[in-house]
C-alpha cells in the first residue's frame, strides 16, 4: 500500500499563518498611518495635527470592524482610548511625542500580556496557533487540546514561544520611546515604524527557525489532512 501524506512541514503551517495574519498589520497598522503623516507633514502640517490624521486610520479601521461585528475585542478598545489620550495630551501640552508615543505603549501592552499569559492555563501564542490551524472547527480543537493536556513538551514550547515573543515585545516598545525621546518628532516617526517592522521581522524568523527544531521530539501543532492512499 502506498501512501501520499500532503501534510505541511510542521513549523511551516503556524509560521505562514504568522506571516500572513503580520502582513495586513504592518501594511494597514504600521506603514499606512506613518505614509499619512509624512505626507500630511511634508504638506506643512503639524507634526500633531499629521501624526493625529495618521492614527486616525486605525480608528478608521476598527469602527469598519465594529460596524462589521458589531462589537469590539480588548486590543481594539485599548488602540481607541490609547490613540484620544495620546492625541489629547499632545494637543493639550504642544509635544507630539505623546501621540508617537501610543503606539510604542500598546505594543508594549501586547508583550505584557504575552508574558502575563504564561501564568494562565493557555498561554497566548498556542492560542493564536490553535485558531491559525483549526479555524475553530470543534473536532480539530478537541484534537489538538488532546495532545496539549498529553504532552509536557508541547507546553514548553509554546510557553517559551510566548515567553520570547513577549519580552521582544516589550523590549521593542521600551528601546522605540527612547528613542522618541531623544531625537525629533520626524526622525522618531520613521525610526519607530523600522524598529516596530524589524522585531516582526525577527521574531518571526526566530518562530520559524524553532518550530521544525521542536518537531523532530516531540508532538507539533499542524491542520489536520486527509491522505489519499492507493491498494495495489
Amino acid at each position: 500500500m502506498a501512501t501520499n501524506d500532503p501534510t505541511p512541514s510542521p513549523g511551516v503551517v503556524p509560521t505562514i499563518g504568522m506571516v500572513r495574519a503580520a502582513g495586513p498589520v504592518l501594511v494597514r497598522d504600521i506603514l499606512l498611518p506613518y505614509v499619512v503623516y509624512w505626507v500630511l507633514h511634508h504638506q506643512g502640517v503639524s507634526n500633531i495635527s499629521a501624526l493625529a490624521a495618521g492614527g486616525a486610520v486605525n480608528v478608521v479601521f476598527l469602527l469598519r470592524e465594529f460596524a462589521v461585528k458589531r462589537r469590539l475585542d480588548v486590543l481594539g478598545v485599548v488602540v481607541l482610548l490609547t490613540f484620544a489620550l495620546g492625541i489629547a495630551a499632545s494637543y493639550g501640552t504642544g509635544d507630539a511625542r505623546f501621540a508617537l508615543a501610543q503606539h510604542s505603549i500598546i505594543t508594549g501592552g501586547v508583550g505584557v500580556l504575552f508574558l502575563a499569559s504564561l501564568f494562565a492555563a493557555r498561554p497566548v501564542m498556542y492560542l493564536m496557533i490553535r485558531e491559525m490551524i483549526t479555524h475553530g472547527d470543534p473536532a480539530q480543537v478537541a484534537e489538538v487540546e488532546t495532545r496539549w493536556a498529553s504532552s509536557p513538551q508541547l507546553r514548553s514550547s509554546h510557553r517559551l514561544m510566548t515567553a520570547v515573543w513577549g519580552a521582544g515585545l516589550l523590549v521593542d516598545a521600551l528601546v522605540r520611546l527612547v528613542v522618541i525621546s531623544l531625537v525629533s518628532v520626524s526622525t522618531g516617526a520613521a525610526a519607530s515604524n523600522a524598529l516596530l517592522i524589524a522585531t516582526f521581522v525577527l521574531l518571526i524568523a526566530w518562530t520559524r527557525l524553532y518550530l521544525p527544531r521542536r518537531s523532530h521530539d516531540e508532538p507539533t501543532l499542524q491542520p489536520r489532512t486527509e491522505k489519499a492512499s492507493t491498494a495495489e
